[in-house]
C-alpha cells in the first residue's frame, strides 16, 4: 500500500488471483485478472457532499 497525493488512483493486484470489484454495490467476483490494474480519476465536486453540525460537546 502507499499514498500519494493526486487526481488518480490506480489499483493493482499483486498476487496470482483475480481481485473482485465493486461497482454501485455490486460485488463483481473476479472482474479484475491477476496483475491488471484498475484506474480511478478523481473528479473534485462531482457529488454534492453534506455533514451535518457536530454534536453538542459535553
Amino acid at each position: 500500500m502507499s499514498y500519494a497525493r493526486g487526481l488518480t488512483v490506480v489499483i493493482e493486484g499483486t498476487g496470482d488471483r483475480a481481485t473482485p470489484v465493486e461497482c454501485d454495490g455490486d460485488l463483481v467476483a473476479d472482474a479484475l485478472p491477476p496483475a491488471q490494474p484498475l484506474t480511478f480519476a478523481v473528479v473534485a465536486g462531482a457529488l454534492p457532499v453534506w455533514a451535518g453540525d457536530p454534536p453538542p460537546a459535553g
